[in-house]
C-alpha cells in the first residue's frame, strides 16, 4: 500500500509541513513521513490517538456525534488531525505561520487517498 507516498505528497504540497502521520485509533503509527526523528513522530501519533479518543468520549457524552477533525496549536507549531473512519486518522505537523487552509485541503486529499486504499 502506498501510504508513505501519499503522506510524502501531503508534506511536499504544504509549505511549513514538517511531518504527516497515518495512525490507528490506539495511536499506533501505521506510517510516518517527516523530518523529525521517527521516535518523536511515533510519540506525536500516540498522543494524537489519546486526544482523539478523549474528544470522541466527550462528544459522545454530549450527543454531538463523532469528531471529524481538530487542531492543536502552540507558539511554534500546530498539528491538524482528521479522522478517516472509526479505526484510523491522519495528522499533519506544521510550523507556526503555515497556511492552515491549504494544509487542511492537502490533508483532505491525503485522507481521501488513504481511505480509497483501505476500502
Amino acid at each position: 500500500m502506498p501510504f508513505r507516498k501519499i503522506l510524502a505528497d501531503v508534506v511536499a504540497n504544504v509549505d511549513g509541513a514538517v511531518a504527516a502521520l497515518f495512525v490507528d485509533h490506539q495511536g499506533e503509527a501505521v506510517e510516518i513521513v517527516g523530518i523529525l526523528p521517527a521516535w518523536d513522530l511515533q510519540v506525536i501519533g500516540a498522543y494524537q490517538g489519546i486526544f482523539m479518543t478523549r474528544i470522541a468520549a466527550v462528544s459522545s457524552s454530549l450527543d454531538h456525534g463523532r469528531p471529524e477533525r481538530f487542531k492543536i496549536e502552540w507558539d511554534r507549531s500546530m498539528i491538524l488531525n482528521w479522522g478517516i473512519d472509526q479505526e484510523y486518522y491522519v495528522a499533519l505537523v506544521l510550523r507556526a505561520g503555515s497556511q492552515e487552509g491549504l494544509a487542511w485541503r492537502a490533508l483532505a486529499r491525503g485522507r481521501d487517498r488513504i481511505r480509497e486504499e483501505i476500502e
